[in-house]
């Protein structure tokens, strides 16, 4: 526990002077041949001032002293490199832009002319996700954090983005949070990747759930485009969800009344299957 504290010291008191910037830094710990860094506190406190002004040109130098050196030496370069990793983190979502209106509209635009029969919504939809990602990823479980984190690393924020999208699809709340830290909508990438992925064979009855459950008057507009335009299986489980929306009463006025507009105009829908369900769900949303 000894080096535990002496680091914490280290951090809480005023810099001595020693190393005034990364560079300076870096050259009192390269002095060093390797197993013989003393845990000094010249070098402590330079390793304080790559923890919090180095960049990546100091990870390998940091990364040398995790091996060989002694516990306080070890546990400094890690704290170092956590803040280093922090920060390129931070910069490379702020340095990350959108999608402007006016492409989402073009690239949407390319949807409604394929096979898809696609509607307004869900092709916005598509169009940002497709945007953002740059491809759509299968849908699969996977170490999302781990993952998202070495991309990031090797400063690719699309591929960080595909598996927070991942995650998020696949109900992981904590990564909708990831995604919104680059300034992305998580509904409306997961609404995407859910346009993307039916009618196909991927099983998308979880992200599904999610989006009910959390979406908003996006998700129900793309799910009254699906009630249209979907084959007759896909129109009946996009009216169940948004009979399943409208009975959670978390909806808001507006969104409540284009999830109804859906339910209704499936009154007249011409298979049978999908008219019976869209009024026993009328029904049940009846008050008493």
């Amino acid at each position: 526990m000894r080096y535990f504290l002496t680091i914490i010291l280290l951090t809480l008191a005023p810099r001595t002077g020693w190393a005034i910037d990364p560079e300076s830094a870096a050259q009192i710990l390269s002095r060093f041949p390797a197993g013989n860094v003393p845990a000094s506190i010249a070098v402590l406190d330079a390793m304080g001032v790559l923890a919090e002004s180095g960049d990546d040109e100091h990870i390998s130098l940091l990364e040398s002293m995790i091996g060989p050196e002694s516990p306080e030496v070890q546990e400094a370069a890690k704290l170092a490199l956590r803040d280093i990793s922090s920060r390129g983190r931070t910069a490379l979502r702020k340095n990350f832009s959108e999608p402007a209106t006016q492409r989402i509209q073009a690239v949407a635009q390319h949807f409604k002319d394929n096979e898809l029969r696609l509607g307004t919504h869900e092709r916005q939809a598509l169009a940002y996700t497709v945007l953002v990602l740059e491809r759509i990823p299968a849908n699969a479980e996977e170490e999302w954090r781990m993952s998202g984190m070495t991309s990031e690393e090797a400063n690719d924020p699309k591929g960080a983005l595909r598996t927070y999208a991942l995650a998020a699809a696949n109900g992981h709340a904590d990564a909708f949070d990831e995604i919104r830290a680059y300034g992305i909508d998580p509904e409306r990438l997961v609404l995407g990747l859910w346009t993307a992925w039916c009618p196909d064979q991927t099983d998308t009855s979880i992200t599904l759930d999610t989006l009910v459950h959390h979406g908003s008057i996006q998700t129900v507009r793309v799910l009254a485009n699906r009630a249209v335009r979907a084959p007759a299986y896909h129109r009946a489980i996009a009216l169940d969800a948004l009979s399943q929306m409208l009975a959670d009463g978390k909806l808001s006025r507006s969104a409540s009344s284009v999830a109804r507009h859906g339910l209704e105009s499936a009154m007249r829908d011409p298979h049978d299957g999908v008219r019976q369900l869209a009024r026993a769900a009328l029904l049940e949303l009846k008050p008493n």
